[in-house]
This record gives C-alpha cells, structure tokens and sequence, in this order.
C-alpha cells in the first residue's frame, strides 16, 4: 500500500526553504575564523540548528494532519462468520496485575483463549497467579518457560511456537494493560477489509486510576502521543505495531519468522512484516489503558530500554526496510524520523558543548550562536544581530515540542503551564542518561527489558547520576564564564535531576524547583523578543 506523501513533502518544502533562507547567512560566519575548531564549531552549530528546525517542522505538522484524521469515522463493522478463533495472551513478570487480567478474561468475544505467560521469578506472585487460575472458571492456561532468554520476545515465541497453530490471530496485553470488553469483538472485523492488514492496533491512554503522584504528573505523556500523532502516521507514514493492545494476524508472525529477540520487538516486527507486505491498522475508538512508570527511576530505565532498543533497530534492521522496493518513501523516512527523535539527546549534548564552549572561546567573531545576558546589565555581553526571522525560526523549533500540549489544554491554561514545565524538565533532564545509553550501546551492543511495574527493580548505577553532577557543574561553570543564562537553565535542570531521582515527589521545595528550567527558558525568549522589537 502506497502512502501518500503530502504530509513529508510539506516537512521538507519548509524545511528546505529554511536552509536556503538561513544557512548562507549563518555559515558566512565561517570567512570571519582563522582557525579549524572555529570553522569546524561553525558548521556543527548550522548543521545541529538544521536538525533542530527539521524535528520541529515534523513535530507541527504530524500534529496538524493528526488533527484533520481524527475526524474520519470507522467503518461499522460486523464479525465474520464462522468466527475466527483468537489467543489473547497476557505478559507478566514479577507485577502481575489482576485488574488488567480480569479485563482479558471479561472479554464479550465467543471464540477465545487466554494464555498468562508468566515469567515472573518472584515465588509470591507465581503463587498469586496460581491462586488467580483456580478462582476463574475458564481457567486460563498459564505458560512459564524454562528460560528467560530474549526478554518479552522470547516469552511471546515461546508461547505461539506451542499453540500457534489453532489459533487465527494473537492478541497481546501487557501486564498494566487493561483493555475495553469489546477489544476483541471490534478489532476481529477489521482483517476482513483487505489481506495484507497484519495487525490492528488499539488506541491507548494513561491509566487515570493511578496513585503515584510521578504518574499523575507526567502520564499526560502518554496521551499526547496516542491523541496528537499515531493517526497521522497511518494514514501518512508508518504504523507500528506498539507491542501491546493490539490483535495479530497469526500467519504475518509465522512469515515474520516470530518476533525478533530484541528488546523493541515491537517496531522491528512492524518492519519486518512490512517488508513481507503486511501493514498495520489504528482504531482509535478502541481504548485500553496503561500505567505510566510510577516513579522517575523507574521512567529513566523504560526510557534506557527505548533508547538502545531503537538504536539496535536502526543499525539491524531498518537498512533492510530502507532498500524494499514495497515498501512507501513516506512510511521509511517516518521510521527514520520518528526514531531519531527518541535519539536527539546526544546531538542536543553536542550541540550543548558546541554552544557552551568550543564557539565562545574559539572564535574570533560570531554573534549568533546563544541568547546571552540582558543588555541593560552594562558588564555582561549581548549578541544582538539575531534577525526577527531568526528569531522566530529558532522560537518555533524550539516550542514545538510543547504544541500538542498546548492544543489538548487550551481551555485550561493553569494545567497547560504546569504541563509544559514537567515536559521541559523531563526533556532536559534525561539528556545526558539518554545520551550514554545511545554510546554504552554503540560501544556494547548490548540492551536490556526493564519491567518498569516490577516489584523487582534495578536501580541505575550511581556513576551516571555522579556524572550528571560533574556536567552540571561544568555547564555552570560555562554559563557564569560566558554570561550564558540559556545554559545555566541547562546546568540548573540536570543539578535538580540527580535530587528529583533521589526523592521523587517527597520533597515540596524540589516540586517548585522543576518549573524553573521552564520559566528561565521563557524569559530568555520574552527578552531577547522586547530587545528585537524595541
């Protein structure tokens, strides 16, 4: 199925009149140096600024079309006849949860089966789960596999390669998941619009009966994303499959050759069923609920996960869908885009260390690189040759991370603040974390499956978060040096990172500290647009 590229050629038309208005004028800057670092800093800062401006373009856009898509109404389907037969398998390890189990079982479905695959190592929750069985009349039939080779992969090959046979399709549920009564009587229907539907994925919110006070902060996350940009990447881009809440047709995983053993085998069995042909349907009106990581350790491990399962993606198997001729050039640059999203933090660093210390102490002119100190302080520098154009270029990549917030609590404008300040402080502050899983994999090639709602958890090792101090410090260092406020809101956000993974949301002082990143960021901007207009 071919993609039509409107959404793509609106990102690049922009993006490339950006480049040929912007770079002349900021690269010119390059005949002003009389040394190769300074050149060299030159040409980073252009090039990171040109990545930036792409990501933001992407970001405003996807959220517009995503806009338009969502009023398409679903198709009224009914249930083929006979009734295909369907495995819905739940996934547990060591947090198993009896209201999402309950969800499963309570399914208005006739012909089903539900499978616990339980590869908890906790001996009270396999005791629970035992318990669990003998209290259900279907009495679902529990898996554990001798091993806990390949992560959630392996739990799920190990489970289809033994029942895959007598079932049509496979629905998987996580463990947090707690899916609608109607899930599998509305998602049957729709391999019956045409062969080549692989999957049908679900629409997903945030759990809202959750306690912890991390989750109910920042679960709107979540949302964003479900509400603001999986519609227009359908119907524009690329569907994945997103691993959980979703129905599978069972003969795409035998095609497939199973879910490969990584620990995002979600996206990589989008694409590997992609390039057999198949594609991915969303149905919005279906709506499960999941938990967010109850607290900021717990985010940062799921987010470690993401980060190098997404790296191992496009180094293992994203070249393979990159030259199939069946698949769309919309559908591979939105694979390429949307994952490099997830890995923007080591060129943000980057461009971190361009803008903090190699443009300011080796160049012998350039004006551009960062807002600096107000003017009206006589002793601190300002570079003032931004151009309006600039000005707004730079203005809009930058809060363009923050638009579907915007648009989802307009009417609420105290939430929306509150919301874009957590955002920011979570962007930021996973910067550097971020950055080292990126490198640690590179340098490894190895990753791993956090359960982010384990009672067994694993706390990260205390040489990052010591690190993160020590690039605190030198970013204060830099912006004090400089007279840079930008990076000193940097420094400030990773300085209150290290305490925020300490002690969550128990101390009040530090739940105030987090919104000033935001507001120092706001005010950089107010200025140097006064400045402009005045």
């Amino acid at each position: 199925m071919k993609k039509n590229p409107i959404m793509f050629s609106i990102i690049f038309i922009f993006w490339v009149l950006l480049l040929a208005h912007f770079n002349p004028f900021l690269l010119s800057y390059i005949s002003f140096q009389n040394n190769l670092i300074a050149k060299v800093s030159i040409i980073g800062f252009v090039s990171l600024v040109d990545l930036f401006w792409l990501y933001g373009l992407y970001h405003i856009v996807i959220v517009l079309f995503s806009m338009g898509c969502k009023k398409k109404p679903s198709p009224c389907l009914i249930l083929p006849n006979p009734i295909p037969k369907v495995a819905l398998l739940y996934l547990t390890m060591n947090d198993f949860n009896e209201e999402a189990v309950l969800s499963c079982v309570n399914q208005k479905y006739p012909n089903f089966d539900l499978f616990i695959l339980d590869d908890s190592t906790d001996g009270q929750i396999k005791a629970k789960i035992d318990k669990f069985r003998v209290g259900i009349d279907t009495k679902p039939l529990i898996i554990r596999r001798p091993d806990k080779k390949a992560h959630k992969a392996g739990n799920l090959n190990y489970a289809l390669n033994m029942i895959h046979k007598d079932y049509d399709y496979f629905a998987v549920c996580d463990a947090d998941g707690i899916l609608p009564s109607d899930f599998l009587k509305k998602l049957v229907p729709y391999f019956s619009l045409d062969d080549s539907i692989g999957f049908v994925q679900s629409n997903q919110r945030s759990n809202p009966r959750q306690f912890a006070e991390f989750a109910k902060n920042f679960s709107f996350i979540t949302d964003i994303h479900w509400e603001y940009y999986v519609s227009a990447r359908e119907r524009f881009g690329f569907m994945m499959f997103y691993g959980h809440g979703a129905l599978i047709k069972t003969s795409a995983w035998e095609k497939a050759g199973g879910f490969p053993e990584t620990v995002t085998e979600d996206l990589a069995f989008s694409s590997i069923i992609r390039e057999k042909g198949y594609r991915g349907v969303f149905v919005p009106d279906v709506i499960c609920y999941e938990d967010f990581p109850k607290d900021y350790a717990r985010f940062r491990r799921r987010n470690e996960r993401w980060i190098k399962g997404t790296t191992e993606y496009l180094l293992r198997w994203y070249p393979k869908l990159l030259i199939c001729k069946d698949v769309s050039l919309p559908e591979k640059l939105d694979v390429l885009i949307a994952s490099g999203n997830l890995l923007l933090s080591l060129p943000f660093l980057i461009y971190l260390l361009i803008v903090g210390a190699l443009l300011p102490f080796s160049l012998s002119y350039f004006d551009l690189h960062i807002p600096l100190a107000m003017k009206v302080f006589p002793s601190i520098k300002f570079y003032a040759s931004w151009r309006w154009d600039f000005y707004i270029a730079m203005t809009v990549a930058a809060m363009a991370y923050l638009f579907p917030i915007a648009l989802n609590f307009i009417r609420t404008p105290v939430k929306m603040l509150k919301y874009f300040a957590n955002f920011t402080f979570i962007a930021i502050s996973t910067t550097f974390v971020s950055s080292c899983d990126i490198l640690t994999y590179l340098i490894t090639r190895k990753s791993f499956f956090p359960v982010s709602g384990s009672k067994v958890f694993q706390a990260e090792s205390n040489i990052i978060l010591k690190a993160e101090i020590v690039l605190c410090l030198i970013l204060g260092y830099l912006a004090v040096y400089t007279t840079n406020i930008w990076l000193l809101s940097i420094a400030l956000t990773l300085g209150l990172d290290t305490l925020f993974y300490k002690f969550q949301h128990q101390n009040a002082v530090l739940n105030i500290l987090i919104y000033v990143p935001f507001i120092i960021n706001i005010l950089i901007i107010t200025v140097i647009g006064c400045y402009l207009l005045y």
